[in-house]
């Protein structure tokens, strides 16, 4: 299967075996819009659609509230700003909005500290090692320490047995 790409605005149909490696795993056709290319003043129907999109259109942080600066002349393009702006103008609209925006705020967040917790677990189970080895390392010493503290222990009662011995 050899997938084309179409540019609508002059016609051209490319046949790209670059775009096999991305859009083989398709199991249906699908339309690629990038929006990026889509600069300047809209020239078709398609591309005064999408413009009505575009992320640099928002004029609040959330990202709800819109201002299309290009031109409206064609009903289909007005429709869609009305139906944005009264979704944007209803409170209710507006409210739950909001709480979509404030939950995926909160999922960065969630997902943020998992990452900040994983993280500090990481250094938790460093340091644990340090501490098993350091807890080795002493038990290793204080039988070196009971070791020599027997030796000396021995070695008074040998130098006890001989002074004994000379008398």
């Amino acid at each position: 299967m050899v997938n084309t790409v179409n540019n609508s605005i002059d016609g051209v149909t490319i046949a790209n075996p670059i775009y096999d490696t991305v859009f083989k795993h398709f199991t249906h056709d699908a339309y690629f819009v990038q929006f990026a290319r889509i600069k300047g003043k809209p020239r078709t129907l398609l591309e005064k659609m999408l413009s009505v999109f575009e992320q640099e259109y928002f004029i609040d942080e959330k990202n709800i509230v819109k201002k299309y600066t290009h031109p409206v002349d064609h009903e289909i393009i007005e429709e869609i700003i009305n139906v944005l702006r009264n979704v944007a103008a209803d409170p209710e609209e507006q409210r739950q909005i909001e709480q979509e925006w404030l939950a995926m705020k909160d999922e960065e967040g969630y997902e943020q500290a998992l990452k900040a917790l994983a993280e500090k677990d990481k250094i938790l189970a460093e340091k644990d090692k340090t501490l098993v080895e350091e807890r080795k390392a002493r038990e290793k010493d204080k039988k070196t320490i009971n070791k020599l503290e027997d030796e000396i222990v021995e070695l008074r009662r040998l130098l006890d047995t001989k002074k004994q011995d000379k008398r």
